[in-house]
């Protein structure tokens, strides 16, 4: 497991917990895998990704399996399977964790849910999540990232670096202007991937708002030097975002040839990273099969004693932060 703060501690010298954010990165690019996690998918879904041409298509669809089968670990475990809807805002929610699609501005994330203990996530009253829970999605090159929290509004981007015909156009358009001097200042050969870098923070921090790319890229204004281990300075965000304070944004050492960002609305959140491939989470994943009917919407889930927690594969990554516990009755 990767810890984005070195020596892993979640605790403040108080005692008191910090805020968790759970980061999976998942390579998707697998064929044979990516059949085997169809069923995981609803209907409309399957349709609109059999539409892609490959090797997005597989792609796509581990990606997107992979958000369901961590939702429902971290959930119930059992069918139905999260199902994706658009909140007040059009960022993708999680409707079968029971909370209603957030309506108006953010909460404060002094009011935010913590987990109980850390590694795991905290139970409702019917065994689920509190309605706390956030997630986001992001998938670039062969790799997947799913972002689980209770801290608060959660965004997570992941870009293969790759060259840009346009690179000084580009940065004109993405950076503000105290971005891009010290962009400038830099050398020719690093400049791509202080790019990349800041590219990443942005789309994060506008994705945990629900703007995502049609927000204004250059509200977001941060010093572009590396943060994997501590918090990015953060000198300016959007009006909505409230508070600068209240955010923790941090570089995701997600593989060699990406840049990664998480965008948290929670103060001095601790950041868990985990590694995986999808055939991994597919063979871990201790869920009811799927593909057979769902309930009535609104119905109440099937009772379960206990959520599965993911078995990680010889050499991979433990899964103990998807445990729910025991459920009440």
């Amino acid at each position: 497991m990767v810890n984005a703060e070195p020596g892993g501690p979640s605790r403040r010298a108080t005692g008191a917990l910090r805020p968790e954010v759970h980061v999976w990165i998942v390579e998707v690019d697998d064929e044979s895998a990516a059949r085997r996690a169809l069923p995981f998918l609803p209907p409309e879904e399957r349709t609109r990704l059999g539409l892609l041409a490959q090797p997005h298509r597989r792609r796509n669809i581990g990606a997107q399996a992979a958000l369901r089968i961590l939702a429902a670990a971290a959930s119930t475990g059992t069918l139905p399977l999260p199902e994706l809807i658009r909140g007040w805002n059009g960022k993708p929610v999680l409707e079968a964790w029971g909370a209603a699609a957030p309506q108006g501005p953010l909460p404060d994330p002094a009011e935010a849910q913590q987990p109980p203990r850390q590694g795991e996530m905290p139970t409702g009253a019917a065994g689920g999540p509190g309605p706390g829970v956030q997630v986001s999605l992001t998938h670039s090159g062969t790799l997947a990232a799913v972002a689980l929290t209770t801290a608060g509004a959660v965004g997570v981007d992941i870009e293969l670096l790759r060259p840009l015909p346009e690179l000084e156009g580009m940065a004109r358009t993405v950076l503000a202007a105290s971005e891009l001097e010290e962009w400038g200042a830099a050398g020719p050969s690093s400049r791509l991937n202080i790019l990349f870098r800041a590219w990443t923070r942005k789309e994060a921090v506008l994705k945990a708002l629900g703007t995502g790319l049609g927000g204004d890229m250059r509200s977001v204004v941060t010093d572009l030097a590396p943060a994997p281990h501590h918090p990015a300075a953060v000198a300016a965000l959007p009006h909505e975002a409230g508070p600068l304070a209240h955010w923790t944004v941090r570089d995701l050492p997600a593989q060699a040839g990406y840049a990664g960002a998480l965008a948290v609305r929670a103060p001095g959140a601790h950041v868990v990273q985990h590694q995986i491939t999808l055939d991994e989470l597919l063979a871990a994943a201790d869920l009811r099969t799927p593909g057979g009917p769902r309930p009535p919407r609104g119905a109440a889930r099937t009772p379960r004693t206990r959520c599965p927690a993911l078995r990680a594969a010889p050499n991979r990554t433990p899964a103990p932060a998807l445990r729910c516990g025991p459920r009440p009755g």
